[in-house]
């Protein structure tokens, strides 16, 4: 994928991940979010993988994923069959 694909897609989705950070943690941010899911994707690797490569929990790998992949099917439904 392109510089150019990967921002048109956080261009779509990004404003839909923001968190926010609490006096408790820094949240991830969409950019970062992104990458997780769409390099789930692109491998298909185990959410352990994933949460070693971007320092994240198993859990909150899983719960990315899933939320990156319905807001790409939501917000790209005219490319998606």
């Amino acid at each position: 994928m392109i510089k150019e694909e990967f921002y048109y897609l956080l261009s779509r989705i990004g404003p839909k991940m923001i968190r926010e950070d609490t006096t408790m943690r820094v949240s991830i941010s969409a950019k970062q979010r992104l990458c997780i899911g769409l390099r789930f994707l692109a491998s298909g690797g185990s959410y352990k993988s994933l949460s070693f490569l971007f320092r994240v929990s198993c859990s909150s790998a899983s719960q990315i994923v899933r939320e990156v992949c319905t807001l790409l099917i939501d917000e790209l439904k005219e490319y998606v069959k």
